[in-house]
């Protein structure tokens, strides 16, 4: 499944961020009484890219996933398994940081 950030406008106004995760969903509820909208919505996307590229359930995710996904972001130690050639970062996060470190 891939998962998409879907937005609710009122009034030109975005007043509610979804991925369709029930306990992402709810993150992000909380998050929108605790973050200024841009912080908001940027923690929305880098949660989107993470559980793309993860492709696991929420409640399977471990730390050491969480470690390898920054890690991967950082551009640390990934290489190729079938040639060793340094793999390239993923795309998304300026500068390799990410709201899930």
């Amino acid at each position: 499944m891939v998962y998409k950030v879907t937005r609710e406008v009122e009034e030109g106004e975005i007043v509610n961020l979804s991925m369709g995760i029930p306990e992402v969903d709810c993150y992000l509820r909380f998050l929108q009484y605790r973050c200024r909208p841009n912080t908001w919505i940027n923690y929305a996307h880098d949660l989107q890219i993470f559980f793309n590229i993860l492709r696991k359930p929420v409640w399977e995710v471990t730390p050491s996933d969480v470690l390898a996904f920054i890690e991967r972001q950082w551009g640390i130690g990934l290489r190729d398994q079938e040639d060793g050639e340094p793999l390239p970062q993923a795309q998304g996060f300026p500068q390799g940081r990410s709201s899930v470190d």
